[in-house]
């Protein structure tokens, strides 16, 4: 019997295999000298924001930008996409993991914004990253151009940011107002991706606390404890040929006054989808199981 076939007998009795031994002697190697690697840090790892965080020791590698850092965890480090990391006063948000190494690899991006939201008495950290569309032949183009202006925003998912919906207006910096009018919770697991677009900011807006007024937060509750229907909740302008959603906070009849401009894409109780055809002014009506009835003008553009 070869020497390599009483090794493979031998950790046969321990209960192991060959790939097994190499990868622990591996980590155990990686584990000794992984406070020698060049850019070893001292770190904590939260991943649920509603939870404790814990001490971790990372290695930052430089990325595209200084937005963007490669991180390697130590072998057998319990870590997720949507992790916050937090190093040297900085938090980063955990995009992507490449778990088939032994050395967990991930793609973090420095957290340069937070937002707040109603009832949560903490900022929540974020990732975003602004991109402006033209709106070449608006006749109001001046007036259409900064409120053009969007972003994508990337943050954890956990109880406080389940309640983010379509239409909901935030605020960063404590001066700029932006709405949700897109969510994407399938791409990054325990990560949520809105596009927000630039809107105009209102009376109500905190901007001391750096809270977006929102209507459906100010629900007014009648002597049968039911919700009264607020106000629609969406952007006031659409672009020719694509969608957006427009909901309410409690069942009603859909109506458009001039399908001839913008047609109805799919519809529930509670929302609805619109999207442009021509360009021109509509009026998107939501009647409730009362009769009364609540209207918004919408710009087709």
């Amino acid at each position: 019997m070869s020497y390599f076939e009483t090794y493979k007998k031998h950790l046969a009795k321990q209960g192991t295999t060959v790939l097994e031994a190499r990868t622990n002697t591996a980590k155990r190697e990686i584990n000794r000298t992984f406070s020698l690697t060049h850019g070893y840090n001292k770190a904590t790892l939260q991943e649920d924001y509603t939870k404790e965080a814990v001490d971790i020791d990372i290695v930052i590698k430089s990325g595209n930008s200084e937005l963007e850092k490669t991180i390697l965890f130590r072998p057998d480090t319990k870590v997720r996409v949507g992790s916050y990391v937090e190093v040297n006063n900085k938090i980063y948000i955990l995009r992507e993991l490449d778990e088939d190494q032994l050395s967990p690899k991930g793609m973090c991006f420095y957290c340069n914004r937070h937002i707040n939201l109603k009832g949560v008495d903490k900022p929540l950290y974020c990732y975003t990253n602004s991109t402006t569309y033209g709106s070449k032949g608006i006749l109001d183009q001046d007036k259409f151009y900064e409120l053009d202006s969007k972003t994508k925003i990337y943050i954890q998912r956990n109880q406080y940011t389940d309640t983010i919906k379509i239409g909901q207006r935030i605020m960063f910096a404590n001066k700029y107002v932006y709405k949700i009018t897109e969510l994407d919770d399938l791409v990054f697991p325990n990560l949520l991706v809105c596009v927000a677009q630039r809107d105009e900011t209102m009376p109500m807006d905190d901007f001391e606390n750096n809270l977006a007024w929102n209507a459906y937060e100010d629900i007014v509750v009648g002597d049968n404890d039911e919700e009264t229907l607020s106000e629609i909740i969406g952007e006031e302008k659409v672009k020719l040929n694509t969608t957006s959603v427009y909901t309410v906070n409690k069942p009603v009849d859909w109506e458009i006054d001039d399908l001839t401009i913008a047609t109805m894409s799919s519809k529930t109780d509670t929302s609805i989808r619109i999207k442009g055809i021509k360009r021109g002014w509509i009026t998107l009506k939501a009647t409730d199981q009362t009769g009364t009835t609540y209207e918004k003008d919408i710009m087709i553009c």
